[in-house]
């Protein structure tokens, strides 16, 4: 079974943290740096320094200047940082290079059982601390900085026993959109008693109408974190227009990562064999059931996936009595009476925008075939999807015909944690 093995500790009253060899001071004014940083004299770059830090370096913060300045590299401003260093040293770092510590009453409800909390990750971080860090600042477009959109970058800390940071990013917003944390978990998925991160995010960009969703897993190898997967999840049924399916649904066993998604696909692409009945590529999809399943392989330690995916058929019922008809529309002709619960073959789904009254509406047909052979379409409304995870999301869609696809949502969870408590996320 999954082993969840994040720790709720005592710390959130705690200005600092000890450990058994070293103390490591973690209060409001901690930071730590995202990559290489330069410690200058003062707050320019206008005098040479040779003193760097690398990536992980913990800085406590001394002061900070009262403006922005620009960075002339990414056309952006962040303020400057006086901080002290592990080593006594006390210097300058611009700061596109620090994330700094978020005070308590700042953190998301959601994140406070992370901020400041124990956690063991093994491999030099067995006995490390969680904290809640950001970067902040602005892209610079205008010269009054108060017309710059916000730059802003959210992080989960890890500091280890002797002050080394490890850091993922977690959210963030800036003039071409935003990335919000959709969940955060903690959760044995390799079998080695130490915590994998999972993390899921939801991001926006300006100007398009499709949110894009992501699971990443994160582990600690030989004192790196290292992502181990990343799946993206959303699903589309073109460029910006969310499918019915909504999203990949993603089970987490031993060792085992599987995934199943519903397809609404090209008929050109279409794999099944049975006759598509082309109509019109704008208004219509073929719909494939997919899997495929991703290893641990302990002695790579990567996520491996064990086969190309599986494409099959999509089954279905009939919910009441119904007629199949010769084309995707009322007035069209009846090939065969269907009884209730009748088995189908589900190959395509068909919509066409109608006026009713004074109202536009769309109507969602499904072409199939039935056991005994027969081919046609029968309103989707009356067609209850099996056999998948998806089939709630598909019935309820159906049911509810909605007339943009893009303002379709469901609380059906995408993530499954297969153990004895059962951990999912929206």
């Amino acid at each position: 079974m999954l082993k969840i093995t994040h720790t709720i500790g005592l710390l959130v009253f705690m200005v600092f943290h000890c450990f058994a060899s070293q103390k490591i001071v973690l209060n409001s004014k901690s930071a730590t740096a995202l990559n290489t940083v330069t410690l200058y004299p003062d707050s320019t770059f206008a005098k040479h320094s040779s003193i760097s830090y690398e990536e992980g370096a913990l800085f406590e913060l001394i002061e900070e200047s009262i403006e922005m300045h620009e960075d002339d590299a990414q056309n952006q401003k962040f303020k400057w940082y006086k901080v002290k260093a592990n080593n006594e040293k006390i210097g300058w770092i611009f700061g596109d290079g620090l994330a700094v510590i978020i005070p308590d009453f700042e953190v998301e409800s959601s994140l406070k059982k992370f901020h400041k909390e124990k956690i063991d990750l093994g491999s030099g971080f067995k006995n490390a601390l969680m904290w809640i860090a950001s970067v902040e600042g602005r892209d610079n477009f205008h010269t009054q900085d108060y017309l710059n959109p916000v730059y802003s970058e959210q992080y989960l800390v890890i500091t280890n026993q002797m002050g080394r940071s490890v850091h993922i990013n977690i959210a963030g917003v800036n003039a071409r959109g935003k990335n919000e944390l959709s969940n955060l978990d903690f959760v044995d998925l390799t079998g080695d008693d130490k915590s994998e991160i999972l993390l899921q995010t939801t991001s926006h960009s300006v100007g398009s109408n499709l949110s894009n969703k992501n699971l990443e897993i994160y582990g600690m190898q030989g004192g790196t974190l290292a992502k181990l997967l990343e799946e993206h999840l959303t699903l589309a049924y073109e460029d910006d227009i969310q499918s019915p399916a909504i999203s990949k649904k993603v089970e987490l066993q031993n060792n085992v990562v599987r995934v199943e998604y519903i397809d609404y696909l090209n008929c050109e692409n279409y794999q099944q064999g049975f006759s598509t009945q082309a109509i019109s590529k704008t208004m219509e999809r073929c719909m494939e059931y997919v899997t495929y399943t991703y290893m641990w392989n302990a002695r790579k330690k990567v996520f491996e996936q064990l086969y190309e995916e599986t494409r099959t058929s999509l089954v279905g019922t009939t919910k009441l009595p119904t007629s199949l008809k010769e084309h995707p529309s009322y007035a069209s002709k009846n090939l065969f009476f269907l009884q209730p619960n009748e088995s189908l073959t589900i190959i395509k789904h068909f919509e066409k925008a109608v006026l009713q009254g004074h109202t536009k509406k769309v109507d969602y047909y499904l072409l199939v075939k039935t056991q005994s052979g027969k081919t046609g379409y029968i309103l989707a409304s009356e067609v209850a999807v099996r056999n998948c995870s998806h089939a709630t999301i598909l019935n309820q869609f159906y049911t509810q015909a909605p007339l943009d696809k893009n303002r379709w949502s469901s609380n059906q969870e995408s993530l499954f944690v297969n153990s004895d408590q059962m951990v999912t996320r929206k």
